[in-house]
């Protein structure tokens, strides 16, 4: 009986964005309709089909845990779910009092040549802040000596790669399908392949198959957005030739990532390892993997499985509480000054704290591995039902004044804006709305402040040099 209840539940979610997408492609902007698409995809491949998957096959996957999990954990996982979900869409439509979605309007096209220059040089500012970051990270690791601190090059490099690292990849996307409208030249175009087709090749490397998501979802997400089919359909192709992979990657390639990261040798290295050291496991898993296809992806969408032991530690008197926001609230403040400030999304000063880390340790007994999480069992770990309901819902507001601010500013800058939030947590590679408010207010600080920061001095300066020149005229 709780099967079929577990069914009827797990849809709730997938039902409420579906109505939420129709919604929005009649009411609001082609952007904030393609964020909540991609939130629907998310849900459906990561969240219902992983529960599906284990109901058909009488819970075969949760008998690997260490953590007991059933037909009841799951069901009381989707039942938050449902209600999170519900709450954040309720919010969504309603939005703030005087911030209410206006029907029809699109985000303004930059049609002043000014903003088109202004946009063309954020643009390219930021790609080349992400050939900076992407480069960098295919290129020889550098190892420090024990007990030495860090070189101001390294933390040059940490700190662009800390406020640039999701917003370089939007603009590098948006530039190759826009190319024409922002008068993009070919060199242009070619800087800005560059951090993309890095992060596939470390994607490659290293086995971490969210890298490559965020490429293809980029590429999806800005090919529509821009009727750029060619760049859709890129996506789609890579996509395709990707997702096999994905099954056993975290296996035969994690492995030889992992013991040579020690000696650090150059990221472009890791393909002739591979080839040398993880050919056999690699044929043979994908023959394992073409036969069992369904099995491979529910294994890694394992977050409604994991979450029940956030449920767990939050009845049983260990739930997070707020401090998981203080490290979020307080992000610019450097460790130099506060070292023992709490990390964002965990309950003290170690990474080990976050529910990502925490899901792993209690669920399999896998201390140090990253695991994905739900925003709705964030929450309840949080705080119980009542945050659980709070939290849906001002999710909900926060992105209604999202793509509602992103009205007032140019077509581009807000497509970066509005990526960057979507992919606050980017621990699957997959754009969605409902992330944990903790990571919302870090892309914030993170990544959405620099960009607007930028921004608004290309304004300034434009503007400065028009008062300059009218003032120049006889």
């Amino acid at each position: 009986m709780n099967e079929h209840g577990l069914l009827i539940v797990t849809g709730i979610p997938v039902l409420t964005l579906g109505a939420l997408l129709v919604w929005s492609w009649r009411r609001i902007s082609l952007l904030g309709t393609l964020i909540v698409g991609a939130t629907l995809v998310h849900e459906i491949v990561l969240v219902s089909f992983p529960v599906w998957y284990s109901v058909f096959t009488d819970f075969e996957l949760e008998g690997s845990m260490n953590a007991l999990v059933g037909a009841d954990d799951l069901l009381r996982v989707m039942t938050g779910e449902s209600i999170f979900v519900m709450m954040f869409a309720f919010a969504f439509i309603v939005g703030w009092p005087r911030l209410r979605l206006q029907t029809g309007l699109a985000i303004r096209t930059a049609f002043c040549q000014n903003q088109i220059r202004r946009s063309r040089l954020v643009l390219n500012l930021l790609i080349v802040m992400g050939i900076l970051v992407y480069i960098k990270r295919i290129s020889p690791i550098s190892t420090l000596p024990g007990g030495t601190g860090w070189s101001l090059e390294q933390l040059f490099l940490s700190l662009i790669q800390a406020f640039f690292w999701f917003t370089s990849l939007a603009a590098c996307a948006l530039v190759l399908t826009r190319r024409r409208a922002l008068f993009t030249n070919p060199v242009q175009a070619l800087l800005a392949g560059i951090p993309m087709l890095a992060l596939v090749m470390v994607g490659l490397s290293t086995g971490l198959r969210g890298r490559i998501m965020w490429v293809i979802s980029l590429l999806i997400v800005t090919g529509i957005l821009n009727h750029q089919t060619k760049f859709v359909a890129l996506g789609v192709v890579i996509a395709i030739l990707m997702i096999p992979l994905f099954a056993f990657f975290g296996s035969a390639y994690r492995f030889i990532d992992k013991d040579d990261m020690m000696t650090g040798p150059a990221r472009i290295e890791m393909f002739s390892l591979l080839y040398q050291e993880g050919r056999d496991r690699v044929v043979e898993e994908t023959k394992n993997m073409a036969d069992d296809f369904l099995y491979g992806l529910a294994l890694r969408a394992q977050g409604p499985r994991n979450m029940v032991v956030l449920y767990r530690q939050y009845d049983n008197a260990r739930g997070a509480g707020f401090n998981t926001y203080i490290g979020a609230l307080f992000f610019p403040i450097p460790r130099l000054v506060w070292p023992e400030k709490p990390v964002a999304g965990g309950t003290d000063d170690t990474s080990l704290s976050s529910a990502m880390y925490k899901s792993m340790e209690l669920s399999y007994g896998d201390q140090g591995t990253m695991g994905p999480i739900l925003a709705s069992a964030h929450a309840y770990w949080e705080g119980g039902w009542g945050w659980l309901v709070a939290a849906g819902f001002i999710t909900g507001l926060i992105w209604n004044k999202i793509i509602k601010l992103c009205r007032r500013i140019p077509e581009d800058i807000a497509a970066v804006v509005t990526l960057a939030f979507a992919a606050a947590l980017l621990n699957d590679g997959m754009l969605t709305m409902l992330t944990p408010l903790y990571a919302i207010i870090i892309a914030g600080w993170q990544s959405v402040l620099p960009v607007l920061i930028i921004y608004r001095s290309t304004v300034l300066f434009f503007a400065k040099r028009s008062i300059i020149a009218s003032e120049s005229i006889p």
